[in-house]
């Protein structure tokens, strides 16, 4: 039996935001995860063969090692006990996406679009002063770091819940994840892992695309500098500018000139002497000579490296080095009921489950049930102990602090949720559990339900989501379950999925 301050060490160890994994680390053991359930599923390995598998990883590790130490050293004796037993489990694999394989097909294609700009903004040699192409560089990239700044305030204000969406980076991302699992659908194990994956490296992949985006930002204004440096250097550029709404608007232009083409210090004397006169003579159909475009490109030149190169630069500098944060401090749930039953293998513990049936006791198919689900969530098997709960005031169990618990709470999707009732109940047991260093969660039973409404499917569709509404203000996870006919994966992924989001 564990004393209490080992219980306490054992939560401090398995915390849940563990920042001593690495992204491929977290990927092996997601990936192992899969594979020994479908494995188990398959009867290919028992549970007696996983506990060998986590006593031999015990051993090689040592008392003083680390979860991460601990977990990688059981995901290679479970790899090599799926090898020997069924390899073609293996097969096919996660792909290893190569994001800047990817990445650098976007650099390349928006440093030719750079020197495409300069082509489309010219006609000979002569540069169209107020050419969209050109403006509209600065504009866009303008009106980028001013949605980036919005969109920080807002988490910021939203606390990190959400922010506005950026649909350049979710477009760039979407297709990542396209080639990334591709293969999925042509094998359930990668289904299950991409289930699990994709959400789990979000954060890594938005960062990686917001990298990749801004450096091909870069690349495009370089690829631009490249087009005007080179080509100005063996052809006499000259400047001017036409317009179908400025033709009679000198005094208009001399003002948008004065704006966009002095946002860059340059001490050229450029506009000391420029005048409405001046600028009337540089339209091209009164001028078709211009006037020499030496100060201009020197001005374009350095108002493209002052608003696209060094913004970009920095931008996709903060970028690299978050992503490089997130990948060498890849979060893990290690509160998962998969990786709490693995730690507490190791540390030898066993597992205790207090079955909370609320208002209505459970027949011995349904008992039947919530055992068979515990085998699936603690593989070694758990000890049972039903407390008949009648209703909302019944005493709670006393329980002992510092031994491995679980409290399930049961309760009936005949009923209808009450705030004072069954959420109360449930935030009671919470407490309870929390103060001892127990675990809760909450199955509500839809057998009795379903049966009587099977021919009216909106009547539970309505009371499964009254229920959840209830539920998820509880913090605790929650699954909806058939006990006369368990869907063991459904429960599960539920309880995954409502642990994450709460």
């Amino acid at each position: 039996m564990f004393l209490k301050k080992d219980q306490t060490k054992l939560t401090q160890q398995t915390d849940s935001k563990s920042k001593n994994f690495t992204l491929n680390d977290v990927k092996e053991l997601t990936w192992t995860r899969v594979l020994e359930i479908s494995a188990l599923e398959k009867k290919a390995i028992s549970a007696e063969d996983t506990s060998e598998c986590t006593q031999a990883a015990a051993k090689q590790v040592g008392e003083a090692a680390t979860p991460k130490e601990f977990l990688l050293a059981r995901h290679t004796f479970i790899i090599d006990k799926i090898k020997k037993r069924i390899p073609a489990l293996l097969h096919p694999s996660p792909v290893n996406l190569r994001i800047w394989s990817v990445g650098i097909i976007f650099v390349i294609i928006a440093f030719v679009l750079g020197i495409l700009t300069d082509e489309l903004s010219t006609s000979g040699n002569k540069i169209n002063l107020l050419a969209p192409p050109l403006l509209g560089l600065f504009l866009w990239n303008l009106i980028i770091y001013l949605w980036l700044f919005i969109s920080y305030i807002f988490k910021l204000l939203r606390k990190g819940k959400s922010s506005p969406k950026q649909p350049i980076r979710e477009l760039v991302g979407a297709l990542l994840l396209k080639v990334q699992t591709y293969a999925s659908k042509k094998s359930p194990n990668l289904t299950a892992f991409y289930k699990l994956w994709v959400p789990a490296e979000s954060n890594y992949l938005g960062r990686a695309v917001a990298s990749i985006l801004h450096l091909s930002a870069l690349f495009f204004g370089l690829g631009l500098i490249f087009s005007i440096a080179i080509r100005g250097w063996g052809t006499a550029y000259t400047a001017g500018w036409e317009s179908t709404w400025l033709a009679e608007s000198p005094d208009t232009v001399l003002a948008f000139l004065q704006f966009v083409y002095s946002l860059a210090p340059v001490n050229d004397g450029l506009f000391q002497t420029l005048n409405v006169d001046m600028v009337k003579n540089m339209r091209f159909d009164i001028n078709p000579t211009g006037v020499p475009a030496t100060y201009w490109m020197v001005r374009l030149i350095t108002a493209t490296i002052l608003i696209v190169i060094i913004p970009r630069l920095i931008l996709f500098t903060y970028n690299q080095i978050r992503l490089s944060l997130i990948t060498n401090n890849f979060p893990i749930n290690l509160q998962t009921p998969y990786y709490q039953n693995i730690i507490r293998q190791w540390h030898g513990q066993s597992m205790t489950i207090r079955v909370l049936p609320f208002g209505k006791s459970l027949n011995a198919e349904e008992k039947n049930a919530l055992e068979d689900l515990a085998l699936r969530i603690n593989q070694s098997g758990s000890k049972f102990i039903y407390e008949e709960t009648a209703h909302e005031d019944s005493p709670l169990p006393v329980i002992e602090g510092g031994r491995a618990e679980e409290l399930w709470i049961v309760f009936q999707m005949s009923s209808t949720p009450e705030m004072e009732v069954h959420i109360n109940f449930a935030n009671s047991v919470k407490d309870l559990c929390n103060k001892n260093g127990a675990t809760c969660r909450v199955i509500v039973n839809t057998d009795s339900f379903i049966e009587r409404f099977a021919n009216t499917p909106k009547r539970i569709e309505e009371r499964e989501k009254n229920w959840r509404s209830f539920l998820i203000t509880t913090g605790l996870p929650f699954a909806f379950a058939n006990l006369t006919a368990l869907n063991t994966q459904n429960v599960l992924d539920e309880f995954e999925k409502t642990a994450n989001h709460n």
